[in-house]
């Protein structure tokens, strides 16, 4: 879309269609690309509370398997006869920087859930994040934001009692409350 430089993984999210699951598998790379806005395909689902797909291209990320296309390639070396390509996956840590990542205003996926008050959404994504608690500071993940608008801040100015409770949970549980 060269209006906001959206990909079709990006359109599929936004009108929540089926084809959604076929794009991220058909075109993973996708999967990364921000549009205009710096929203990834995971920051349109959020937007639209979209769990299912949500929870699911979480783990389409982290998958550290060889995508459909690199087995594809790699499937043809063979029969060709040739040396196979080299299609080691990036390392864990880098996916989820790529996940993680604000879009243009300074908003995560956390930032998103809190600020909409979508509980059961950002339950989800602590989950996931808490999965990731070797790989990052979860505390400096939660507290991340531009101009000091942390997803805890966005729970607290729309006064989202629900989303403040799982985040002071969160962070309480491990051990993060005093930062």
């Amino acid at each position: 879309n060269p209006t906001n430089w959206e990909t079709i993984l990006h359109t599929a999210c936004r009108l929540k269609s089926a084809l959604r699951y076929v794009y991220a598998v058909a075109f993973p790379d996708l999967l990364i690309l921000p549009d205009s806005n710096g929203n990834r395909p995971i920051h349109i689902a959020c937007q639209s509370n979209d769990i299912q797909v949500d929870s699911w291209l979480f783990k389409s990320i982290l998958c550290n398997e060889v995508t459909p296309c690199a087995a594809f390639k790699i499937e043809k070396a063979f029969i060709a006869g040739e040396a196979a390509p080299d299609f080691d996956p990036p390392p864990l840590s880098t996916k989820c920087s790529r996940l993680l990542a604000a879009n243009v205003a300074g908003h995560t996926v956390y930032h998103i859930a809190a600020s909409n008050n979508y509980c059961e959404l950002l339950q989800v994504l602590l989950n996931v994040l808490e999965s990731l608690r070797d790989e990052f500071d979860l505390g400096a993940v939660i507290m991340s934001g531009s101009e000091s608008s942390t997803p805890l801040d966005m729970a607290i100015a729309h006064q989202h009692s629900e989303s403040l409770r799982l985040l002071l949970e969160f962070l309480n549980k491990h051990g993060l409350i005093q930062k």
